[in-house]
């Protein structure tokens, strides 16, 4: 079991996997153990084992959130994307003040072409969670399906404010506000990016490229 925590933490799922199993046949009931196997499944795409272990797990323990939203992604991975919905739905249940149940079922309702919900998800995860730039991202990508490059340019504003926000996110803002504003106004942009972070070398190489680019 120990021996499964370890290669649990560094991430070789091949040999997660064994001592997952191994510990398994000292405590089958386990429900921890099932759901970490159930994961490192899904991870190597085994996804029928790997709901086997995870749904068992469910079936024990229905209010862990985080073996709800592992079901809902082995079936998004399936494309089984109605199944993945519901689990998706009983991990927002399980953890109510949590953005990700919210993302994930927006995330699935888009690729089932239900812009509407996915909308309506999207911005409940936001209202849950204000920092969480993820959920703005795709906000954005959501108003830029209907067409409306303001909402979805305030959108990336709140994501690049976000204290998680990604290198990708930031240069995303500012190509846009340059579709919307012009090429000075991107200019400016990268250069309060550049201000807010000047502790990263490297993200400000990558900006002052991305300048270079516009």
């Amino acid at each position: 079991a120990m021996a499964a925590e370890r290669w649990l933490d560094l991430g070789n799922y091949e040999k997660q996997i064994d001592h997952l199993r191994s510990a398994l046949k000292l405590m089958p009931e386990d429900v921890e153990y099932h759901a970490r196997l159930g994961k490192a499944l899904v991870a190597v795409r085994d996804l029928d084992e790997g709901l086997e272990h995870l749904k068992f797990a469910a079936s024990q323990d229905p209010n862990q959130a985080d073996i709800w939203i592992a079901i809902a992604e082995a079936h998004e991975g399936a494309g089984d994307a109605g199944e993945a919905l519901v689990a998706a739905e009983k991990a927002a249940e399980c953890s109510p003040f949590s953005s990700v149940p919210h993302i994930l079922s927006a995330r699935i309702s888009f690729s089932m072409g239900d812009l509407s919900a996915a909308m309506r998800e999207t911005q409940k995860a936001v209202e849950i969670n204000p920092e969480d730039a993820d959920g703005f991202v795709f906000l954005s990508r959501l108003y830029l399906e209907q067409g409306d490059k303001l909402a979805a340019l305030q959108a990336l504003e709140k994501a690049s404010k976000s204290s998680n926000a990604a290198l990708q996110t930031m240069i995303r803002h500012a190509q846009l506000l340059r579709e919307i504003q012009g090429i000075e106004a991107s200019r400016v942009l990268l250069a309060e990016f550049s201000d807010r972070y000047p502790e990263n070398p490297e993200l400000l190489k990558y900006l002052a490229e991305a300048d270079r680019c516009f």
